[in-house]
C-alpha cells in the first residue's frame, strides 16, 4: 500500500483547524452578538481572522478528493466505514446525553444522520461520492479545455455573480460546492500546468499572502461601513483553496507515519465537535465565547480554546480508531465479498430490467 504524502495530510490538519475556529465564531459568538453590532478589537478578530475561514477549510478538503479519486474507483468500503462512524457518533453521543438527563432531540437523525443531514458536511459527502462513478467517467472524456471550460462557467455563476448581487439558484445547495471544488481537483490532477513558475511553491506562498491581505482589507471595509461580509468570503476563500492545495503539492512528497496516522482522524473531529449536541455545550456552555468578547485577552482565549477542542477530539477519535475501528473493519472486510455479490446480482437484474423498457 503506498504511504500518503504528509504534504497533503499537514492540509487536511491545518484545514480542520480553520473550520473549528470558524465554528468558535460563528456557533459561539454569532448567535449571541451580530458581527456589526459591536466594534472592538474582539469582534474584528472574529471577523477579519477567524469568522469566514469555513468555506475554505470544506472546499480544501472536497479539492482534495477531487484530487485523489478522479483516477481511482470509488472506495465503497471506505464510505461505508464513514457512515458508520457517523452513526457511532451520533449514538455514543445522544446516550451520553441521554444518561446525563440531557434532551435529545430529533432521533431519527440520530440514527441516520446521512439521511437526515445531522452533520450537513459528512451528509453531502456520502450522497455526493454515490454520483462520483457518473461524473468521472464524464470528466475523463472532456479535455483540457472543455474541463476548465466547466469550472469557469461553475466559479463564475457560483461565486462572482453572487458578488454581483444577482440571482444564480446555486445559493444554500451545497452539492454545487462539492461539484465546483471536485472538478478542480480533478483538473489539477489530470492536467499539468505549462509554465515553470505556476509550479513553484513560492509562487503560490506569494499569492496566498496577496490573496489575504485583499479578502482582510475587503471585509474589514464592508464590516465597518456594516454591509454584508459574506458576499466575498466564498469568492476569496476559493481562490485560497487552491493556493493552499497547491502550496502543498509542489512541496514534494514526503512521508511522516505519525502525521498520516493523525490526519485519519479529521472527519471525526468534524463529526465530534460539530455534533448538534455537542456544538451548543462547548461554544456556549463551557467558557461561553461571547462572555470573553470584551477581554483584552480574547485572542489567546480563542486560540487556547479551539486548540483544545481539536486536542479532545482528535484523542477521542485516535481511541476509536486503534480499539474500535480496527474490529469493525475486520467484520466488514470478512463479509465484503459476499455483500458485493449480492449488490452485482441486483445490479444485473436492475441492467437488464433497463434495457427491456
Amino acid at each position: 500500500m503506498t504511504e500518503r504524502n504528509s504534504s497533503f495530510e499537514i492540509l487536511r490538519l491545518a484545514a480542520m483547524f480553520i473550520i473549528i475556529c470558524h465554528h468558535f465564531v460563528v456557533h459561539g459568538v454569532y448567535p449571541t452578538i451580530s458581527p456589526n453590532d459591536i466594534h472592538n478589537f474582539s469582534m474584528a478578530a472574529c471577523v477579519l481572522l477567524f469568522g469566514w475561514g469555513g468555506y475554505l477549510g470544506n472546499s480544501i478538503f472536497i479539492l482534495l478528493t477531487g484530487y485523489f479519486s478522479i483516477d481511482r474507483q470509488v472506495n465503497w468500503k471506505r464510505l461505508l466505514l464513514l457512515a458508520l462512524t457517523m452513526i457511532f457518533y451520533t449514538v455514543v453521543i445522544a446516550l451520553i446525553w441521554k444518561f446525563n438527563g440531557w434532551n435529545v432531540p430529533h432521533k431519527k437523525a440520530i440514527l441516520l444522520p446521512f439521511f437526515y443531514g445531522y452533520n450537513w458536511f459528512v451528509a453531502c459527502y456520502l450522497i455526493f461520492m454515490l454520483f462520483v462513478p457518473f461524473l468521472n467517467s464524464a470528466i475523463r472524456k472532456a479535455s483540457s479545455v472543455q474541463h476548465l471550460a466547466f469550472i469557469a462557467l461553475l466559479f463564475f455563476i457560483n461565486l462572482i455573480v453572487p458578488v454581483l448581487k444577482g440571482v444564480n439558484y446555486m445559493n444554500d445547495a451545497p452539492l454545487f460546492q462539492f461539484l465546483l471544488f471536485y472538478l478542480i481537483g480533478a483538473y489539477l490532477k489530470r492536467f499539468k500546468f505549462q509554465h515553470a513558475i505556476l509550479n513553484k511553491q513560492s509562487t503560490w506562498i506569494k499569492t496566498a499572502v496577496v490573496l489575504l491581505i485583499i479578502q482582510i482589507a475587503t471585509i474589514a471595509y464592508t464590516w465597518i461601513f456594516k454591509n454584508d461580509i459574506w458576499r466575498y468570503v466564498n469568492l476569496f476563500s476559493a481562490c485560497l483553496a487552491v493556493t493552499y492545495f497547491m502550496i502543498a503539492k509542489t512541496n514534494g512528497t514526503c512521508c511522516f507515519p505519525a502525521v498520516n496516522k493523525l490526519a485519519a482522524s479529521v472527519l471525526g473531529i468534524y463529526l465530534i465537535h460539530d455534533n448538534e449536541l455537542v456544538r451548543p455545550y462547548i461554544w456556549t456552555t463551557i467558557f461561553p465565547n461571547a462572555s470573553y468578547l470584551g477581554s483584552s485577552y480574547f485572542i489567546l482565549f480563542l486560540l487556547a480554546k479551539v486548540c483544545c477542542v481539536y486536542a479532545v477530539c482528535l484523542l477521542i477519535d485516535q481511541i476509536r480508531v486503534n480499539f474500535i475501528e480496527v474490529r469493525v473493519k475486520k467484520i466488514v472486510y470478512s463479509h465484503w465479498n459476499q455483500w458485493a455479490l449480492r449488490v452485482l446480482s441486483v445490479k444485473a437484474k436492475t441492467v437488464t430490467f433497463m434495457r427491456e423498457l
